[in-house]
């Protein structure tokens, strides 16, 4: 069984984030979808014994969903802990902020900037002054918890064009908000208009500020996970060489040791666009689902040459490229 959990249950946001998949959905219809509580009440009684970690969407904004609360609770009853991914611009309630530190472990945030001008060209919708300010307010209730329980912040980072050169300011910024670690993606083009922003067209400008990024973190006593820089591992058309295919993988975070579970009851063997599903757990109980022939294949093809396409174009276990990064 997995040791973490991804639990997509609810797809309603309050933005409009430039490089979300949203964006290509008509306005409103993500939002209207909806999903049978029962289904995590089922997941929960099955598999959440066997977890360390439960994290509550990344199809959406948490704190927007209407069992919130109750999701809470049954994360408590568990003795789990709680990974919430979330742009904390609702995060602004003391007593929210009190009952979400009971069950917290991480509390990651989406922040993809280090400006006012470029974070709001980013996350449509959100006030990066009030994003900060509840961030300091979330802090204040966290410092109140001994060190030693006391859970961790980390800010995420979407790369991109209009935001790479932010980043040695964005370690200042992370330093200043108290926060243990920064998360690094590039961002995914799901949209034509989007693909000025890919730094697959920018390598080398890329690379130094990346570098200048894992310095100044190292300098802070920041951890940062930051993808691979863009290097020598491809051909002069930019491909993958299949002969460094198997040397340069990184380990699989997923197939192992987390599942996803979207909103409609698929599960999902990673986030990585172009997955297959592996079953639903309205139709058969996860553990038949995790330990069916089509994981195993995927386990299996993994460190080979002949992996599932969405491993083959990972970009997380490999540097990235077109191929990886794209997805219109």
């Amino acid at each position: 069984m997995p040791t973490s959990m991804v639990m997509n249950m609810d797809t309603q946001c309050n933005l409009r984030c430039i490089m979300c998949i949203r964006q290509r959905a008509p306005e409103g219809t993500l939002n209207s979808l909806s999903y049978d509580f029962e289904i995590f009440r089922r997941v929960a009684e099955e598999v959440f014994p066997y977890l360390r970690r439960v994290q509550l969407t990344t199809a959406g904004e948490p704190l927007m969903a209407k069992n919130f609360r109750k999701q809470l609770r049954i994360i408590k009853k568990y003795s789990m802990k709680l990974d919430l991914v979330t742009n904390v611009t609702l995060l602004d309630n003391d007593k929210l902020i009190e009952e979400i530190l009971r069950v917290l472990g991480y509390l990651h945030v989406s922040i993809d900037a280090a400006t006012k001008e470029t974070y709001e060209s980013i996350r449509i919708g959100a006030k990066f002054e009030q994003v900060i300010e509840n961030i300091k307010k979330f802090n204040s209730f966290r410092r109140k918890i001994p060190q030693d329980k006391r859970p961790r912040l980390a800010l995420l980072y979407v790369l991109m064009r209009r935001n790479i050169e932010e980043l040695p300011q964005f370690m200042k910024l992370a330093k200043e908000l108290e926060a243990e670690s920064v998360t690094m993606t590039h961002v995914i083009i799901l949209q034509k208009k989007m693909k000025k922003e890919s730094l697959v067209y920018h390598k080398e400008l890329a690379n130094y500020y990346m570098m200048v990024a894992q310095k100044k973190a190292n300098e802070l006593n920041l951890h940062l996970n930051i993808p691979p820089l863009f290097n020598t591992v491809y051909d002069v058309q930019g491909r993958r060489s299949k002969n460094n295919l198997k040397s340069e993988f990184k380990i699989c975070p997923f197939l192992w040791k987390q599942a996803i579970i979207e909103w409609n009851g698929n599960v999902s063997p990673c986030c990585i666009p172009s997955q297959p599903v592996m079953g639903n757990v309205k139709e058969k109980p996860f553990r038949e689902i995790w330990n069916n022939e089509l994981y195993q294949e995927m386990r299996r093809r993994l460190y080979t040459d002949n992996p599932f396409d969405c491993c083959k174009h990972c970009f997380i276990t490999h540097p990235p490229d077109e191929q990886s990064l794209y997805h219109i």
